[in-house]
Parts: structure tokens; C-alpha cells; sequence
């Protein structure tokens, strides 16, 4: 549930901020967002101010209205996978940045004291080693506070970048999300599941080949998620999956013929679907002989329909000239080559 508009914001002294209020307020109140508020919400999610967090987060949820134009949708959710990008690279280096502040705030005070006690070095070196210490074991605490804080703000803004997610459901967005499946914070690791769902079943057929990695995580997901984006992710490994996801479709066929009565019958028949279609595609792909032009020279170049070395060049006449010239020539096959 979002959080209600702060006040002490839309009030802010900077006129600045206060249209960015205005502009986030009034694409809520509308649920219509044009081309040019949509470039505006967009540079105010990827803004990287700590202390405009607030505007980042209603930002990126407001970007949901985007929905409606496939352009807009498709820019939003560019910006929003900037956002999970940025999150993703804060959580992963929490403990770095931690013992980092933890050292400048302590180096800092230790330059204090030099100056305090510059002047006369036997009070610095009979003070040094305790007040040291003191201040090392006391610093923690507070560095500690400070990284929990910005994470928590930006755990919040991941949150509402998530929910705009799946209300655009868009398939270009399906990598970030399902990397936010595994690898974000509490906060947004339930969002991200919500919003995978709805963005893997606007996967289409044509997008075989296209999602890499992705795959693989798909996988990963049908295994560890239940219901409907199992489901979700079984038939989309069937539009989209190649032949790396075959056996962790082959362990869940396995987990649901365990089962027995108990298991779905909607998900074995999806599961049944997709392992024929995946062991089909890893027979092909993994077939060298079917291609073209091979990654590699192969042995006998007669098994090619064109060979892998340099051919016999094209007459570049025939295939510019228009067909329904009468005075053109006879276009030959120019997968054969002239006769």
C-alpha cells in the first residue's frame, strides 16, 4: 500500500521541488501521463539524491500510467530498470560501504585530535591509545545507522519501481525482474515475484533467443516459486527457452510426478509441453551440421549449403533491380550462385 503524500514536501521552500511535487501529484489524481511528464518522471526516478527519496519513490509508481501507450511503457520501464540496477549494486556492496564510512569517521576524528593536541605531542601520545579505541568501537554504531538508513530508503523506492513493473508488464524488463527475485532485500523481494508474473506472460513466442542469462533464471524460478508463476514461468520456458533450461524442467517434472494425484494437473500438462519442446530445441541446437555458416571451419565443407570460406562475388545488379522492370534480367539464386 502506498505511503500517503508528505506534506511537509509539497510545501517545500525550493519552487523547484514543489513542481516536481505537482507533476507527480497531478499524473495520480489524472491516471494519464503524457510524453513530456513521462521524461520528467523518468529523470526524477534515475535522480540519485538520498534526500529526495520520497519524490523518487512516487515518481517511479507513478510511472505506471505509462501503461497505455506501448512508447511510453517501454520508456518507463527503462528508467524503473535503472532504479533496480541501482539498488541491486547498493545491497551487494552494503558491507563494503560500511567499513568505508566506518574508517573516514574514524580517521576524521583522529585528525580532530591531532589538532586539538598539536601543540604539545606528550598529551597526544598519553591520550591517543584509549581515546582511539573509544572512538574506533563508537563509530561503528553510527555508520551502521547511516547505511541501514539509505538502504532502507532505496529498498523503498525498489518497492514502488517493482509495483510500476508489473503494471507495465513489459517482456524487455523480464532479466532485471527475475534477478530481483533472488538478489534483493526483504523489502523487494516479494514485489519482485508479484511483478514477474504478470511480465512473463506478455513474453511472446517471437522472443526465442533474446533473453540469454534470463533463461536460466527462469528456470530457477519455476522451481522455487509455486501457484501461478510456476505456471507462469513454465509456459514462458516454453515460448522462450532454449536447451539450458531443459533439465531444471526435467527435476520439476520429476518433483511433480513425486507428487502423484496431488500435483496440478494445469502445471504437469505445461511442464509435459515445454520438456518436449525444450528437448526438441537442444537437439537442434546442439545439431552443427543444420547450420549455415559454423562458428568453426568444419572438416568436410560439402555437408555446408555455402562454404565457410570466401564465395564467388554477387552481381549486386540482379539484386537491386526492381522485379516489375521487363527489362531486367532474370534474377538467379543467388543461394546456388550464377550458373
Amino acid at each position: 500500500m502506498r505511503a500517503p503524500w508528505p506534506k511537509r514536501d509539497t510545501g517545500h521552500a525550493r519552487p523547484s521541488v514543489r513542481e516536481d511535487w505537482a507533476l507527480v501529484r497531478g499524473v495520480e489524481e489524472r491516471g494519464a501521463i503524457t510524453p513530456d511528464e513521462c521524461d520528467r518522471l523518468c529523470a526524477l526516478a534515475r535522480d540519485p539524491s538520498v534526500m529526495r527519496w520520497r519524490l523518487r519513490a512516487d515518481a517511479c509508481l507513478a510511472l505506471r500510467f505509462a501503461c497505455g501507450d506501448p512508447a511510453l511503457a517501454d520508456r518507463a520501464a527503462r528508467a524503473l530498470a535503472e532504479v533496480l540496477d541501482l539498488g541491486q549494486d547498493l545491497n551487494s556492496g552494503c558491507a563494503l560501504q560500511f567499513v568505508q564510512r566506518w574508517l573516514t569517521a574514524s580517521l576524521g576524528f583522529a585528525a580532530l585530535m591531532v589538532l586539538a593536541f598539536g601543540e604539545n605531542p606528550l598529551d597526544l601520545w598519553s591520550v591517543w591509545p584509549p581515546v582511539a579505541a573509544a572512538l574506533f568501537v563508537s563509530v561503528g554504531p553510527v555508520a551502521c545507522a547511516s547505511m541501514a538508513i539509505e538502504v532502507t530508503r532505496l529498498s523503498w523506492v525498489r518497492l514502488k519501481a517493482l509495483e510500476a513493473m508489473r503494471d507495465l508488464a513489459q517482456p524487455g524488463a523480464a532479466p532485471i525482474v527475475l534477478k530481483a527475485c533472488f538478489y534483493s532485500s526483504w523489502r523487494s523481494l516479494r514485489a519482485a515475484r508479484r511483478a514477474a508474473e504478470p511480465i512473463l506472460r506478455a513474453i511472446p513466442a517471437e522472443g526465442y533467443g533474446l533473453f540469454g542469462s534470463a533463461v536460466l533464471d527462469m528456470a530457477r524460478l519455476a522451481l522455487d516459486s509455486r501457484g501461478s508463476l510456476q505456471l507462469a514461468c513454465v509456459e514462458a520456458l516454453e515460448r522462450v527457452g532454449d536447451g539450458r533450461a531443459l533439465d531444471p524442467i526435467l527435476k520439476l517434472a520429476a518433483r511433480l510426478e513425486q507428487q502423484g494425484a496431488r500435483a496440478d494437473v494445469e502445471l504437469r500438462d505445461a511442464v509435459d509441453r515445454a520438456v518436449t519442446v525444450l528437448r526438441e530445441r537442444r537437439i537442434r541446437e546442439g545439431d552443427v551440421s543444420r547450420l549455415v555458416r559454423p562458428a568453426m571451419r568444419p572438416d568436410d565443407e560439402d555437408r555446408l549449403l555455402r562454404p565457410a570460406g570466401p564465395g564467388a562475388p554477387a552481381e549486386t545488379g540482379l539484386l537491386l533491380r526492381p522485379a516489375n522492370d521487363g527489362d531486367a534480367p532474370k534474377t538467379q539464386d543467388v543461394a546456388r550462385g550464377p550458373s
